[in-house]
């Protein structure tokens, strides 16, 4: 969020998603995402005051052409980018990331976050920058067990494989920040 780009705040994405089920219900369908990142950060943690865009793997309908249309048509109609939705995420979490809690909801649509340990196993895989690592941090603080524990159950979701080495080193890290040498 350093490059200027614009961002959404909670506000935003809760009046997009809801004009997203409006148009679902109005054809007749029903909306389910999961939600991974920034969008999880600020609607669940309420961790940030807001993110470059939602990133979701889109469950139904299916085929998801249709979820594509609609979000265009709400980027249109509330100036968002084009791709204030995506699915890009779904090549780092698969198809059917471990779902959550429940983070949004309206007529025709339904929003969960995936599951804790999928969130930070792709925080700590990407670990960019400062918000990376905000993120990760954050989610850490909420997960219970010991080190291994916490590691057995992260660990599946760092993707891709390559990010493992890097992956565990910043847990380590942030492991030690929070709660020392438990």
């Amino acid at each position: 969020m350093t490059d200027g780009a614009r961002t959404l705040t909670a506000d935003e994405i809760r009046a997009a998603l809801g004009r997203l089920g409006e148009l679902a219900s109005g054809a007749g369908e029903e909306i389910h995402l999961v939600a991974l990142g920034g969008v999880v950060m600020v609607l669940a943690y309420g961790h940030r005051e807001s993110t470059r865009d939602v990133d979701a793997v889109f469950r139904r309908p299916r085929p998801t052409a249709p979820i594509r249309r609609w979000a265009i048509r709400v980027a249109q109609e509330h100036s968002l980018p084009i791709d204030w939705l995506n699915d890009g995420v779904k090549g780092y979490v698969g198809e059917a990331p471990p779902e959550g809690v429940e983070i949004f909801s309206a007529v025709g649509i339904t929003v969960v976050a995936a599951r804790p340990e999928v969130m930070l196993g792709s925080k700590l895989a990407a670990f960019r920058d400062v918000v990376d690592r905000s993120d990760a941090r954050r989610i850490l603080e909420d997960l219970a067990g010991s080190k291994i524990e916490v590691w057995q159950r992260i660990e599946p979701y760092v993707q891709p494989p390559a990010a493992l080495t890097k992956a565990c080193y910043a847990f380590d890290e942030l492991w030690d920040e929070i709660r020392g040498d438990d």
